[in-house]
């Protein structure tokens, strides 16, 4: 055999600081612990849309995968003209005037960011994400060999605001991207259109793309402003894609859209081409459907907001009556955090309220909150679970 160097592995060194023994945190560990059988958890994380006791129109979801042409396989690295120009029309209700050659098809926003880091980075260039936020692109990044930062947003009038001081001071030579995600994953801001300007201008400045996640973008509350992030210089990126929009996972449809300097973004579209047409992912009966599954969005975010409004209700009724507890209500999104009372350690109360009232919440340190801050809850949840998940976490904290 032949003689390798010291410390050789077959595997590559991306995965060295994952637990691949699959050790758990204590969290896991205590869920893992009263998951029996008879035993009720409450689960105040539900965010699967298909699992959260929604109606959906399922006799016509099922015809509209079986009909005509997605039998047959036309790829096009872009996605089928016919999915595109529903996502045209899409943009157009929203004001905004977009062609079909600035949408690039994926099978989820996962893989959108995963398109996006090959297009951009070389390994060990780096991208800027904001902090707290929903910790999937740690993992993007791990899968490409590329740096995650992160920037942190700052809580100001019950909203989490860009800190663009502290912004400019994780810019390095090496960054080739900013990540903004808006309603924000789970603090549930929206950009207000200062602070959209002001990014577009500090990319431009640095010389960086800006991605921009939008797919909570169709559950922004009333009276909330969504401002989208354009530029016609900087490279913008906005993923998007069905999973929210039609509360649909598991149909797996997302989609880039391209905007900037045209020649910048002529070379993008030509380099996710190639990228795109080395994986062909996303599946035609989907693409065929997509024009029927989208006449449906009003109907299926009535059903979802429904749901929203009505916990939200529950909350606010809750939490009127007591002082221990705060909750700045989102902008957008399908989340709700819970600030703890001072002194108490989001992970401990989380664990201790699973071993003894059998509600399951996340810590807020999961999102990069502050130690000890908040409990991040899912409005998702059916209501009669989330009325009594939370009238238990009430009564755990008075306990």
């Amino acid at each position: 055999m032949m003689e390798r160097r010291e410390g050789y592995s077959v595997f590559s060194r991306r995965f060295d600081s994952l637990d691949l023994a699959g050790g758990q945190n204590e969290l896991a560990r205590t869920l893992h612990q009263v998951r029996t059988p008879g035993n009720r958890i409450f689960d105040l994380t539900q965010s699967n849309p298909t699992q959260a006791g929604l109606v959906f129109p399922e006799k016509l979801l099922r015809e509209a995968l079986s009909g005509p042409g997605s039998h047959q396989y036309c790829p096009d690295p872009k996605g089928m003209l016919i999915a595109r120009e529903v996502i045209v029309d899409y943009y157009a209700a929203r004001g905004w005037e977009i062609s079909a050659d600035q949408i690039l098809l994926t099978s989820g926003t996962s893989e959108a960011y995963s398109y996006l880091l090959k297009l951009f980075c070389n390994p060990g260039d780096a991208v800027l994400a904001p902090t707290p936020g929903y910790p999937l692109l740690d993992f993007a990044a791990l899968m490409e060999t590329v740096e995650l930062g992160q920037y942190p947003l700052t809580e100001k009038n019950s909203a989490w605001r860009i800190d663009f001081s502290a912004l400019r001071k994780c810019i390095r030579p090496n960054t080739k991207a900013l990540v903004w995600i808006q309603p924000n994953n789970p603090t549930g801001t929206v950009a207000a259109a200062e602070e959209a300007e002001a990014l577009v201008r500090l990319a431009e400045e640095y010389d960086l793309c800006i991605i921009v996640d939008e797919v909570f973008s169709d559950y922004c509350r009333q009276g909330t402003t969504y401002t989208p992030i354009h530029s016609t210089s900087a490279p913008v990126f906005t993923l998007n894609g069905i999973s929210k929009i039609l509360g649909l996972p598991q149909l797996k449809l997302s989609w880039i859209l391209m905007e900037g300097a045209p020649e910048r973004i002529h070379e993008a579209r030509e380099r996710l081409e190639i990228i795109a047409d080395t994986y062909l992912s996303v599946n035609t009966p989907v693409q065929v459907a997509l024009p029927v599954l989208m006449n449906q969005r009003e109907a299926i975010q009535r059903e979802i907001n429904g749901r929203l409004e009505k916990n939200e209700d529950i909350a606010r009724e809750l939490l009127e009556k007591q002082t221990a507890f705060r909750c700045a209500f989102p902008a957008g999104g399908w989340y709700l955090v819970l600030e703890l009372p001072e002194g108490e350690d989001d992970e401990v109360f989380a664990v201790n309220l699973l071993k003894t009232q059998h509600v399951y919440v996340h810590p807020g340190c999961m999102f990069g909150f502050r130690p000890g801050f908040c409990l991040v809850i899912s409005l998702l949840t059916p209501p009669e679970e989330f009325k009594d998940g939370m009238q238990r976490i009430l009564f755990q904290f008075q306990g």
